[in-house]
């Protein structure tokens, strides 16, 4: 199942994300917000050999809901955030790519797909 979200930040960034992929793709498609040090926040289809970008094939990718591109947290806040098969991330907390501040949030998910 694939879900929309929206990644916003106080200093004016937006941006839609999905997770997952679809009944007809889940076994090679399991898409997840990334942060890269180039591009910023990317989906990274976790399914492939190597994680890269997918914009510029940097290995320099960062999952969200991982330090440095989450802050810690404790199991239950994570509970409240998004996920995608075993790929989990907080609702709040995250790093920004735009202004690098952990004030980026993740709402929704705006859809859902199968």
């Amino acid at each position: 199942m694939t879900a929309v979200y929206v990644a916003e930040c106080e200093c004016g960034f937006k941006k839609s994300v999905s997770t997952g992929g679809t009944r007809a793709n889940f076994e090679t498609v399991n898409n997840f917000p990334f942060y890269c040090e180039s591009c910023g926040l990317v989906k990274v289809n976790t399914r492939n050999k190597t994680i890269e970008c997918p914009k510029c094939s940097s290995m320099r990718v960062f999952q969200y809901g991982e330090y440095p591109a989450s802050l810690p947290w404790d199991e239950e806040h994570f509970s409240s955030g998004i996920q995608a098969f075993s790929y989990k991330a907080p609702r709040d907390g995250n790093l920004c790519p735009a202004c690098k501040k952990y004030s980026l949030v993740f709402s929704g998910p705006t859809a859902i797909f199968d």
